[in-house]
């Protein structure tokens, strides 16, 4: 019996033409350090002392977590937020929920359309009423959600990340490469190296954040409510 794939990869338009604070540079950020922070855990492996995919899938998720937490707290990233519960995690592009996910872009799991769902509802709520009550009563358009897929080889290392639409039929469109995401695998050591997140200047000088300005900066980091919580799955099932 033959299935149609549920997928709409015919014109390709960029995210920034579509959602104008998804910038190419804001994306590149996101994906490089996801990329970074994955390929490092699975380069780390040390398969003969018992370690599996399932470990280190769980390891790249912890740190993905701690990685985009402490990026969305420099003030140099005020695009970035995160909505962040238990393993649950949702970057926030300037208002634009991005769900990321290990798997090919063409094939989004229900697990992953439901997070991605829950967090467009959230933020186009108060938006869509508005918009609802102002058009008396028309029902708006059906949603498209924005996910970015991270591909694999067989050794768990990130081969190609792509930004793409998504909607509740599982369809997809405009699929964007980020080429600039992958970069050399580091070389396994006995103590990685630490994250190096991207810095911003001003006049020549390195932006340093004093305490007060971090402070304020962790208010966008919201947590999920507790009746959702069940429902929130993380970002990557362990492998």
């Amino acid at each position: 019996m033959l299935y149609a794939q549920a997928s709409l990869f015919v014109s390709v338009v960029p995210p920034w033409k579509l959602a104008p604070g998804l910038l190419q540079e804001r994306l590149e950020i996101v994906a490089r350090l996801a990329v970074a922070t994955r390929n490092r855990a699975f380069s780390e492996a040390d398969r003969a002392a018992g370690d599996t995919n399932w470990g280190l899938a769980c390891k790249a998720h912890e740190r993905l977590m701690y990685a985009l937490t402490d990026l969305s707290d420099r003030a140099m990233h005020p695009w970035l937020t995160l909505v962040r519960e238990g393993l649950y995690l949702m970057p926030i592009v300037d208002g634009v929920p991005i769900r990321i996910f290990r798997g090919a872009p063409d094939k989004p799991s229900s697990r992953h359309l439901e997070a991605a769902r829950f967090e467009h509802e959230r933020q186009r709520a108060a938006s869509r009423q508005m918009a609802f009550d102002f058009m008396g009563g028309v029902a708006p358009e059906e949603p498209w959600y924005w996910m970015m897929a991270m591909e694999t080889d067989a050794a768990g290392l990130v081969t190609q990340v792509t930004f793409f639409q998504a909607n509740d039929a599982g369809e997809t469109r405009n699929p964007w490469v980020c080429e600039a995401a992958i970069a050399p695998a580091p070389a396994a050591t006995g103590k990685p190296e630490a994250l190096a997140a991207p810095s911003a200047t001003e006049g020549g000088k390195v932006v340093e954040l004093n305490a007060r300005a971090r402070s304020a900066a962790r208010q966008k980091t919201r947590p999920t409510s507790d009746a959702r919580q069940a429902e929130l799955v993380p970002i990557e099932k362990a492998e």
